[in-house]
């Protein structure tokens, strides 16, 4: 196989149409002072940091922990950040937004840089372990961000722990898919439960 660097035009577009404003997208939860919304360039960063701790520590592939964690919300781009909070309309619309996103990803940058893709669909596949380990501790991040703020989320949007706890429930699936990172899942849940009567707007 040749290989040709690509040239600065491609380059610049790839960074100025995709990777720039993805990075710069805001997500429903604020860092960890409460005082501005996390960007997905700040997610994604301390989501592959931890990534690759973990997977090193399991004995993973950590360049491809590494890939896959900077890829997993890319289809954001275009799709935008979907709270697991938000409407049924919103979430009944994800999949189908974030397909679309990945097509117009394609079909801009199979030529140019094939890698983008062909990595996005990789993690959607799930066939990797480290794509599991990745895909269950991005459930992990924003639990550990809402300790950090103090429940800062539940306060502004009035959600009980009642229906934090349901909302979970809902999300098993996805957090399941790797039993490390579930696991501390369910130990972050007890300090939530220990921790109720302050991170949620009514006690409990």
């Amino acid at each position: 196989m040749e290989y040709i660097a690509p040239t600065t035009e491609e380059v610049w577009k790839f960074a100025t149409e995709i990777a720039i404003p993805f990075s710069e997208i805001e997500r429903a939860i604020k860092i960890s002072d409460g005082s501005r919304f996390e960007t997905d360039g700040e997610h994604t960063t301390s989501l592959a940091l931890v990534a690759c701790a973990v997977a090193d520590r399991l004995g993973l592939d950590v360049g491809l922990t590494a890939q896959l964690a900077i890829v997993h919300d890319v289809v954001e781009r275009f799709a935008g950040d979907t709270s697991v909070w938000a409407s049924k309309k919103e979430l009944s619309s994800k999949s189908q937004r974030e397909a679309e996103s990945l097509i117009l990803i394609k079909r801009e940058y199979d030529i140019s840089f094939p890698w983008i893709g062909r990595m996005i669909e990789r993690y959607e596949r799930l066939e990797d372990e480290e794509a599991r380990l990745v895909k269950s501790l991005d459930k992990v991040m924003p639990t550990i961000m809402h300790l950090l703020n103090d429940g800062e989320h539940s306060k502004r949007e009035g959600i009980t722990y009642e229906m934090h706890l349901e909302k979970v429930e809902d999300m098993q699936i996805l957090i399941n898919v790797h039993p490390v990172a579930s696991q501390y899942h369910k130990d972050l849940m007890r300090v939530f439960d220990d921790r109720r009567d302050d991170l949620y707007p009514v006690s409990s």
